[in-house]
């Protein structure tokens, strides 16, 4: 489970190799969708066993590097590893069927990403962060809250809880 990197390989063919058809003597895969976030890949890969005909898919999760004096590289690993990465689209989630195991949980984690990163903010609305403190929103852009002793703070959205997580700290 180590890194492996390709000598004087760019990002762009670094990605091309790593969603690009592949075939066995028994299986031949290829990439059904593709997201990148960053230096993080996430792909729906579809392996189809050429013996008995069985079509399998798995949520794909690859972090990418680059070491300027050597080339771009990379990690790969799937859901059912449970990555700390969240940003796989939602829709992936309806291609896959889900594993089980680490994977029901890493893609909890993501529709809860998800979910913070999209809710909706007003100036004045009371919310709460995962350090469990309660602040008031003073300013969307850039998020600034205040707390309850009257210090402001920017506020980060990956740190934000959305209302089924209060419930849960609760």
């Amino acid at each position: 489970m180590g890194w492996l990197f390709t000598q004087g390989q760019t990002r762009r063919q670094l990605v091309e190799h790593l969603t690009a058809p592949w075939e066995t003597a028994d299986r031949k895969g290829s990439t059904f969708k593709r997201y990148c976030s960053g230096n993080t890949l996430f792909t729906v890969t579809e392996v189809v066993n050429k013996h008995s005909g069985e079509i399998t898919r798995y949520i794909g999760v690859y972090l990418m590097q680059n070491d300027k004096n050597y080339g771009w590289g990379y990690k790969d690993m799937d859901e059912s590893c449970g990555p700390y990465q969240y940003g796989c689209p939602l829709s992936f989630f309806d291609l896959v069927p889900d594993p089980s195991g680490y994977a029901t949980d890493w893609r909890k984690r993501n529709r809860a990403h998800h979910a913070r990163r999209f809710q909706k903010l007003e100036v004045g609305q009371r919310v709460k962060l995962t350090n469990n403190q309660w602040y008031t929103v003073l300013s969307l852009k850039p998020i600034c809250g205040i707390d309850e002793r009257g210090c402001t703070y920017r506020l980060p959205r990956r740190m934000l809880t959305t209302e089924k997580e209060i419930f849960a700290y609760a």
